[in-house]
């Protein structure tokens, strides 16, 4: 097995055949999450390699992977939130002031 680099980034070559290697912010761009709220302040991975963990406050909405928010739902640590759609978003900013004086 050998690996070359190119513009596509590594391959390993196995025989003739030659297969891109997938990234890690590939697989992590990929990976479902779901918007929750916190009930109760718990530490927790603060992703799903589980590598390094992060405090979620009460209070405070965060938008986790799946796993770990069926985790806090299961254990009422959090609720679900609702995702905000993109109309929803521009209906929530705020408005801009007239700045013309009659």
């Amino acid at each position: 097995m050998a690996l070359l680099s190119g513009s596509t980034g590594l391959k390993i070559l196995e025989g003739a055949k030659a297969r891109p290697r997938a990234s890690l912010l590939s697989l992590v761009a990929k990976e479902k999450t779901m918007k929750i709220k916190m009930l109760v302040t718990k530490e927790g991975a603060a992703d799903s390699s589980g590598t390094a963990t992060k405090t979620y406050e009460e209070g405070k909405t965060y938008d986790v992977f799946e796993e770990l928010a069926k985790v806090f739902l299961r254990e009422k640590w959090a609720k679900k939130e609702a995702k905000q759609t993109q109309a929803e978003k521009g209906q929530n900013a705020p408005k801009a002031k007239n700045s013309t004086a009659s």
